[in-house]
């Protein structure tokens, strides 16, 4: 008896995964690639703030809703894609509305437990949710990336670390460069967390602001201190007086632009001095004064091609360089 319930259980098990099978073969070329530049789309804006991808994810999805008629699986994805869309459009009620079709024609749909996550406030509750997916999902890339964002937030960055390898090798690799400063932060982290809670929510931003530049410095080191004696800071005034300091100089430049590698070289040469108490660091590479000849000697040319010598953060780029702390990108260029 054991035996034939044993068998009739591997027999549904496989049959099970047949169909799904089935259905994925179902799906063709085409509409499985326009699946994946859809969940694309919706990273780009996610990550970079670029609202133009979030127009171009809607526009797949009515494509797909065409292709997916009267094949139920593909129904239960296409749903799943416009429940995300109207969530990330910051519309969660009519989001909500898009669980109840994707139950009824696909309960193992991936993104039926994501968006259940997405609309849960509650970070246990969340993680309730996806572990359930874990088990019942019939693909669970993108729900193990929600967990590594999950635990990253918390602060439990060697479980994001877990958690982040473990997708990669379920998703295909044109995930990876979103993901891999996440996962990447997170195993730095296991070795040296940061100190304010607010700092993990910064550094998840990809394209961050001069404002997000400055309250990470703030929060994690002392070195902006000696510019304000409060602890709840008009950042726009703070931000004026960083440049009446010329630790800003750019006078150009507003808070909420997005911080330049010219500009975080600069700032970050002052930090570095400021570390490590050696204030020749910001001129080790300036112009100096011959007394002989009584002129300013400089390098005629720069070693680094996309940079000129007169360049206000010539200096901060060679030095960081020089220390390894910033790379130059393709091994010649700065930018």
């Amino acid at each position: 008896m054991k035996k034939t319930v044993f068998l009739i259980f591997v027999l549904l098990f496989i049959i099970g995964c047949k169909s799904l099978e089935n259905m994925a073969q179902e799906l063709d070329e085409e509409s499985l690639a326009m699946i994946e530049q859809t969940e694309l789309l919706f990273l780009d804006f996610q990550f970079n703030g670029e609202k133009d991808s979030l127009n171009k994810a809607g526009n797949l999805i009515k494509k797909l809703e065409v292709q997916a008629e009267n094949n139920k699986y593909f129904e239960a994805k296409v749903f799943s894609l416009y429940g995300k869309y109207f969530f990330l459009k910051n519309n969660p009620i009519e989001a909500k509305t898009f669980l109840i079709d994707i139950r009824k024609r696909n309960k193992r749909e991936e993104n039926l437990y994501i968006l259940e996550a997405l609309l849960t406030k509650e970070a246990k509750d969340k993680v309730k949710i996806l572990e359930t997916a874990l088990d019942n999902a019939s693909t669970t890339g993108l729900i193990v990336l929600f967990l590594g964002d999950i635990a990253f937030l918390e602060g439990n960055f060697e479980e994001a670390t877990i958690h982040y390898d473990d997708a990669f090798s379920k998703i295909s690799s044109e995930y990876h460069g979103y993901y891999q400063l996440r996962r990447d932060l997170a195993y730095r982290f296991m070795q040296s967390p940061p100190k304010n809670v607010e700092t993990v929510q910064l550094v998840l931003s990809n394209a961050l602001k001069i404002i997000q530049v400055l309250q990470i410095t703030f929060y994690e080191t002392t070195y902006l201190e000696e510019y304000t004696d409060k602890k709840q800071i008009n950042w726009t005034q703070f931000f004026a007086t960083l440049k009446e300091n010329e630790l800003i100089v750019d006078k150009k430049l507003k808070i909420n632009d997005p911080c330049t590698r010219a500009v975080l070289a600069h700032f970050l040469l002052h930090i570095v001095a400021y570390l490590e108490n050696d204030d020749t660091l910001l001129s080790k590479y300036l112009p100096k004064f011959d007394p002989v000849t009584q002129t300013l000697e400089k390098h005629e040319f720069s070693p680094i091609p996309d940079i000129d010598v007169d360049d206000y953060f010539y200096n901060a780029v060679l030095v960081l360089v020089e220390r390894e702390i910033m790379e130059l990108p393709n091994g010649e260029d700065f930018f």
